[in-house]
């Protein structure tokens, strides 16, 4: 079987098994996080999350069923590296939309209506009981900049593997062209 993009190693199928394995547990820790944090309401979550989490496994499952099917017209090996950025930016965009959803959160309860964002007057009995409720949280540990380390140390860490199977197998083939 040939491959689509002249690649098709076992060191890219396992960068993809590995950011397919990475994005439960990343996105489950940032769920975790601010469901300890916001409890129910962040279950609940708001229109925007809902949508943009929609949104993302719907363009990861098109991505990666597109590719699969390609390659399978074709005749080929899927494209791996294709396969493996959408992978790994569903799991990066992900992070974001449940950390903007905790932003939002801790500006107030979430709008569940979105067409009802008047401001209204709260009663004077319930402004009291509503700033000692309020008290502020923590910002939240997981910002861009850490999810572009993520990114970049994965990045790396799959660039090392490719250096070291490349040296690997130049060794091995150096060694078959020896006379004994």
């Amino acid at each position: 079987m040939k491959t689509a993009n002249g690649t098709g190693t076992d060191e890219e199928l396992l960068d993809f098994e590995n950011s397919l394995l990475l994005g439960p547990p990343v996105i489950q820790g940032q769920y975790d996080q601010n469901f300890r944090r916001f409890g129910d309401a962040y279950e609940v979550g708001d229109q925007t999350a809902r949508e943009g989490l929609k949104d993302i496994v719907i363009n990861l499952q098109l991505t990666l069923l597109a590719t699969l099917r390609m390659a399978l017209l074709d005749n080929t090996h899927p494209d791996l590296a294709a396969m493996l950025a959408a992978s790994d930016n569903a799991r990066l965009d992900a992070l974001m939309c449940l950390y903007r959803l905790g932003e939002r959160m801790a500006l107030g309860p979430p709008q569940l209506n979105p067409s009802s964002s008047l401001p209204t007057k709260p009663s004077s009995s319930t402004v009291g009981s509503q700033s000692m409720q309020r008290i502020p949280s923590p910002p939240l540990n997981i910002r861009r900049p850490m999810l572009e380390t993520l990114s970049l140390k994965m990045s790396l860490k799959r660039k090392r593997l490719r250096e070291r199977n490349t040296s690997g197998k130049k060794g091995r083939e150096n060694s078959d062209e020896r006379p004994s």
